[in-house]
């Protein structure tokens, strides 16, 4: 069996095992196993780690053989989110192929990238390994929820199973088009994550006569329309400019998205022309603050004494914990109410360099394989378990091979969305990409390290 068939099966063999992530259960001990059968078809062993039953991770580290040189990882999760099969127009669990796709939750989010890392390190220990630096293979559990069974607890309790210099994960390589022509992102910084729990307390009563009374619900709502109208500050950096010169379909377009002012005009404009592009340079460019869950109330005819409204605020690198609190509490003394303030989640905001071997090899693979598409560095505006590492001072980056209908507003349609699927010729690019990747890094590793 040749390596494209084998990574087409194993694909196929991820998305049927099902380990949806519902918040309480993922079950990837299923896909965590089936890898298991896959690497030691290539005489590689595993160890697995699990902190609660079937909630495995599986890793795989084959020493390098200079101890100056740094460590690789490759690094993708098992889990999948929910999806409805009658919302599909295929099984989204079958893992079929149709029209030279391969069709299922998960197929681009990641378990595309999860299956060909695992053939493309196979076959690069089998063809030209050991290489100077660990080369590590890492496939998590929990990814879609907190990581509190994967990713957060290997980096807090076996970081010497886990620890890596340089890491390659999810959220990179599908392309923008402007008028400069084609770019294939690479993910080099996510944005931090606030999630806070805001809640409002008022006095009781019936509804028939509310005279008297203090509607926790509807001070909520007021301080809810006041962060909806809060217009955060504009940052303008050198990723998110370099993201403007890539999306820009004209020098005019240019102009409106790098001023603060005008950005506005901009986004809309882009947006008639590539939403995707439009959606990512808005993320990119500010703290958003979107309302997650609303709660209060508890009959009809009962003025509610108290309500709750979940936030999920994404943070520019720059900002911190109490610049997220800042947003909702200027909003509460706009609106004139008091709001208690709740913290349920927090991780800062995390960059990697956007130079260096990783990079160069990553940019000389792109070109050999795609040769009219040229590398862009981008603020990812979710989170992803390479956060967990960044923040311990691994550079992790997102980046694959993809074909060049994967643009950026295909991918986030796609994404945790309805009929997700990969194309054949994106998996032979990332198989192609994987394969080549360690001794293209640890060649300009060497050439810097001369």
């Amino acid at each position: 069996m040749d390596s494209r068939t084998r990574l087409t099966t194993l694909l196929q063999e991820l998305i049927r095992n099902r380990c949806v992530n519902d918040g309480h259960s993922g079950n990837e001990a299923l896909s965590a196993r089936t890898l298991q059968r896959f690497f030691l078809e290539y005489g590689i062993n595993v160890e697995i780690f699990s902190r609660k039953e079937g909630r495995d991770n599986l890793i795989v580290r084959v020493p390098g053989t200079d101890p100056r040189a740094p460590s690789l990882a490759f690094m993708g999760h098992l889990d999948v989110v929910p999806a409805s099969p009658e919302d599909w127009i295929r099984d989204p669990f079958g893992g079929e192929i149709a029209d030279d796709e391969v069709w299922g939750r998960g197929a681009v989010d990641m378990l595309n990238m999860t299956a060909s890392q695992a053939v493309g390190f196979a076959e690069a220990v089998r063809k030209h390994g050991p290489f100077p630096g660990d080369l590590l293979y890492i496939a998590l559990a929990d990814e879609e929820a907190s990581g509190k069974y994967g990713a957060r607890w290997l980096t807090d309790h076996h970081w010497d199973k886990v620890a890596c210099d340089v890491m390659v994960s999810e959220i990179g390589g599908f392309y923008i088009q402007g008028r400069r022509g084609r770019h294939a992102v690479l993910g080099v910084g996510e944005k931090g994550v606030a999630w806070l729990r805001v809640t409002t307390r008022g006095v009781p009563g019936h509804g028939s006569i509310p005279f008297g009374a203090r509607n926790a619900a509807d001070d909520l709502i007021a301080l809810g329309y006041k962060l909806a109208e809060a217009r955060p500050r504009v940052h303008t950096g050198k990723i998110y400019r370099g993201m403007v010169r890539a999306s820009a379909g004209s020098l005019f377009e240019e102009l409106l998205l790098f001023s603060p002012f005008t950005q506005s005009q901009g986004l809309h404009r882009l947006a008639k022309r590539n939403p995707g592009a439009a959606k990512w340079l808005h993320a990119a460019s500010r703290t958003t603050v979107s309302t997650g869950m609303i709660q209060g109330g508890s009959k009809i005819n009962i003025i509610p004494d108290v309500a709750h409204m979940d936030l999920d605020i994404r943070l520019i690198p720059g900002e911190s914990l109490e610049s997220a609190m800042a947003v909702v509490h200027h909003a509460a003394m706009a609106a004139g109410v008091d709001a208690e303030l709740e913290v349920l989640e927090f991780f800062p905001p995390t960059i990697s360099d956007r130079e260096g071997p990783f990079v160069e090899a990553s940019a000389a693979l792109l070109r050999k394989n795609v040769d009219d598409a040229e590398i862009l560095p981008i603020l990812v505006g979710g989170a992803t378990d390479g956060r967990f590492w960044r923040h311990r001072g691994t550079q992790v980056y997102g980046f694959t091979l993809f074909d060049k209908k994967m643009t950026m507003d295909r991918f986030s349609k796609l994404i945790h969305g309805r009929n997700e699927r990969i194309s054949l010729e994106s998996l032979a690019l990332s198989l192609e990409y994987y394969t080549e990747l360690p001794g293209q890094f640890f060649q300009y590793w060497l050439t810097q390290a001369v």
